[in-house]
């Protein structure tokens, strides 16, 4: 039988609607702003504002979709871009909003207890989301990065503590405590 796998969280917080209220209101406030008018951007901020407060995270992700459909098909008519670049774009859109929905059913306590984080410096993001109280025993161990949360997924130096924790390297298990930095290759010799 195979071992079970080793859990690793990038950034690991628990899921809140305010996440997903804030990919909403980047959606509809920043990247449809320039072909909304102010009037029906603000309407479709309230409404989804008002959602957040009503539904829990699965549920929410259905009607963000519904609310945000009728934005995408308002402001892709007035560019002239055909229907099927909707669908598309709100079905990514969507994907992402259920995803956020759904790992409001995995529960931190639990399998996390047994995980590694790794977390960046972004104030606010991930393990630092959370109170003192509430990180206690949250996970195993946490590696903190000197990289942004935007970057995290794409940083050489996320790749390299990753794979080292998943290679078994005794060094990743001794300096899981509190901190990790790892040195920067040798550049070539002349």
């Amino acid at each position: 039988r195979q071992p079970r796998p080793r859990l690793i969280l990038l950034d690991p917080e628990p899921v809140r609607t305010q996440a997903m209220l804030g990919f909403y209101e980047s959606l509809v406030g920043e990247r449809f702003a320039s072909v909304l008018s102010p009037a029906e951007a603000e309407e479709a901020l309230h409404e989804a504002r008002r959602l957040a407060g009503a539904y829990g995270p699965t549920e929410l992700a259905h009607r963000f979709g519904t609310l945000l459909g009728g934005v995408v098909e308002s402001a892709f008519a007035r560019l002239g871009l055909p229907g099927g670049r909707v669908a598309e774009f709100t079905g990514l859109s969507l994907s992402y909003l259920y995803w956020l929905g759904a790992a409001d059913a995995c529960a931190m306590r639990g399998p996390w207890a047994s995980a590694t984080a790794v977390n960046g410096t972004t104030p606010g993001m991930g393990l630092d989301s959370l109170a003192p109280a509430e990180r206690a025993g949250l996970v195993e161990r946490a590696f903190h990065l000197d990289v942004s949360h935007a970057d995290l997924m794409r940083s050489a130096e996320t790749a390299r503590l990753v794979d080292d924790l998943l290679s078994d390297d005794p060094l990743s298990r001794e300096q899981g405590e509190l901190t990790w930095t790892i040195p920067t290759p040798p550049g070539p010799t002349s």
